[in-house]
């Protein structure tokens, strides 16, 4: 049986070292990601990641900038993620019943010991490549079921 693919979207909202995160309060509560979600019928990459971002965060993104795709394969299923970056913003952060959002640095969230594969781009050697717009990457990751990596791949 083949594996179901999940085509998503996840935006890092950066400003001064902290980054706009959200700890799930609901399904695998207590760990940490980068808003987004799935993209719907009839809608675009770009339009999922602004209507994504502000129902986890209650932010609205302006000009989110494409910056590469992640593949994420887990035993069972498989993600696509298409990543985009957007440095303005209007509104304030909220929270909901699912998650709480917060800015938190950088640092701390890469500490984090629960947090999604996602927030890999926030270590330093992929940073580098997010914040550069003049670069795209693809990312393939292999992780089991509790997000530990197996192996990856990153292309620039």
């Amino acid at each position: 049986m083949e594996k179901p693919i999940r085509n998503a979207v996840r935006c890092f909202l950066i400003e001064n070292d902290k980054v706009v995160c959200i700890e799930h309060k609901v399904n695998c509560i207590g760990y940490y990601d980068i808003p987004g979600g799935k993209i719907e019928d009839n809608e675009t990459e770009e339009q999922a990641a602004i209507r994504e971002f502000e129902e986890e965060s209650g932010l609205i993104i302006e000009n989110p900038i494409s910056r590469g795709t992640m593949y994420v394969n887990y035993p069972t299923r498989s993600f696509i993620f298409h990543t985009y970056i957007a440095h303005e913003y209007r509104g304030e952060i909220k929270q909901f019943e699912e998650n709480n959002t917060y800015w938190m640095s950088i640092q701390d969230l890469i500490r984090k010991p629960k947090r999604f594969i996602n927030t890999i781009m926030l270590e330093p050697s992929f940073l580098k490549v997010l914040l550069d717009e003049a670069k795209q990457f693809v990312l393939t990751v292999n992780v089991d079921d509790n997000d530990n990596i197996l192996n990856l791949d990153f292309k620039v």
